[in-house]
């Protein structure tokens, strides 16, 4: 499906600055100084099972979610009648509503079974949470703790006057501050978010869909989260506004701004989670709300971060993940993707030279890289001097080469 995907310019300083004796940390300082990377936070792929391998956890009933192995995908279960449950990827960042970033999800509504009661309002769910602040009970009132979240929302019951059809919005539940739950929550509505007003009168059922979201700021100095959904044909006509297209004048997205207004959104989130609320507005006796199977088969989460020296992999931070691709492309890789952390060459010892030395921004300590088996600080030391002899030796073997074929 066609994406846009986040792109940031590399300024590059000129070398003419630096010491000849420290060309190579110019070289690291020209590739990343003052640089900002969309770092791939999550990309789950349900190649194998994410709980299984511990990349994700599930709090409330496992029963709520199956993961098919041979399929690649994993459907939850969305029941608003059943205790809340969540299935969490932690992203090992946290993000405010001062960064950018983007996530996308592959998902699949099932017709079987689909139920959405009329003059409800109970959503189907996914998107930044955080592990703490991050309650079960997310429409209760005064008693409502779901705070932080930044999540995409499908109501697909219709609820006269607030939601007069079925409605598809970014959400935002902003950090407690003490005030009323309901004070805290910022979503579109209305002729912004209804689809009964757009090209379409609900979401497709049975077919593959990529949901996107972003959150950036725009031409005005806003700060907008912009939703977006596709299939294969392209972005799905989602905005009916009285003004056409809402805020962008766009009929393929809905946007929600989050710092419009006398109470910006303040929010702290730091994992993704596909969270199957409770509607404790229900009455007892009353059935669900929604019902709805939903089948998963790709999360990525990408943020605007600071480009940390040493970091391989784009998450952020450097760790034993970074390691293990500079070993993996020892003397081969010549990308930073690839371990060439100072874009010199391919990768060498200095490139493990870099990535224990980052650890004032990359969080590279002894710790971190112990973690995957690696020698302590003394001993990579001594592993660094011999690889640089061992360098220096095979360059100078080289140049000899090079001179004798040279005559």
């Amino acid at each position: 499906m066609n994406t846009t995907r986040l792109n940031f310019a590399r300024p590059v300083k000129s070398l003419a600055e630096c010491a000849w004796g420290s060309l190579a940390v110019c070289a690291l300082l020209a590739w990343t100084s003052g640089v900002s990377s969309a770092a791939v936070l999550l990309n789950e792929t349900f190649a194998d099972d994410p709980i299984d391998n511990s990349r994700a956890m599930i709090t409330g009933s496992a029963a709520r979610f199956d993961f098919d192995e041979l399929a690649g995908e994993l459907t939850a279960h969305y029941n608003t009648k059943q205790s809340t449950a969540k299935m969490i990827w932690p992203l090992g960042r946290t993000l405010d509503e001062t960064v950018d970033f983007r996530f996308e999800v592959d998902l699949t509504f099932l017709d079987a079974g689909f139920h959405a009661t009329p003059n409800r309002a109970s959503q189907i769910s996914f998107g930044l949470i955080n592990s703490i602040t991050t309650g079960n009970n997310r429409v209760g009132g005064g008693g409502g703790d779901g705070f932080d979240i930044v999540t995409v929302d499908y109501f697909p019951n219709e609820l006269n006057p607030i939601l007069a059809s079925p409605t598809f919005t970014p959400t935002v539940i902003r950090s407690d501050d003490g005030g009323g739950f309901f004070n805290h929550v910022l979503f579109a509505q209305g002729s912004e978010s209804g689809l009964n007003d757009s090209g379409e009168s609900d979401l497709p059922r049975d077919v593959p869909l990529t949901a996107v979201m972003s959150h950036e700021t725009n031409g005005q100095g806003d700060r907008m989260l912009t939703l977006q959904i596709e299939d294969t044909n392209g972005p799905l006509m989602i905005n009916g506004g009285f003004i056409p297209g809402g805020f962008d004048g766009d009929n393929t997205t809905i946007q929600l701004c989050t710092n419009c207004g006398d109470e910006p959104a303040e929010f702290s989130v730091d994992s993704f989670a596909i969270t199957l609320w409770e509607d404790t507005f229900l009455p007892a006796e009353d059935p669900a709300s929604v019902i709805a199977d939903v089948e998963i088969t790709r999360i990525l989460v990408q943020a605007d971060l600071p480009l940390v020296p040493g970091d391989a992999n784009g998450d952020g931070r450097v760790d034993a993940a970074d390691l293990a691709i500079v070993l993996a492309n020892w003397q081969t890789g010549i990308t930073l993707e690839e371990g060439n952390l100072d874009g010199l060459n391919s990768v060498d010892a200095a490139d493990l030279a870099f990535l224990f030395g980052s650890g004032p921004s990359g969080n590279a300590t002894s710790e971190n890289l112990a973690t995957a088996g690696v020698p302590e600080p003394s001993t990579w030391h001594l592993i660094l001097f011999g690889l640089a002899i061992w360098c220096v030796f095979c360059r100078i073997g080289r140049a000899k080469s090079l001179r004798t074929a040279a005559r």
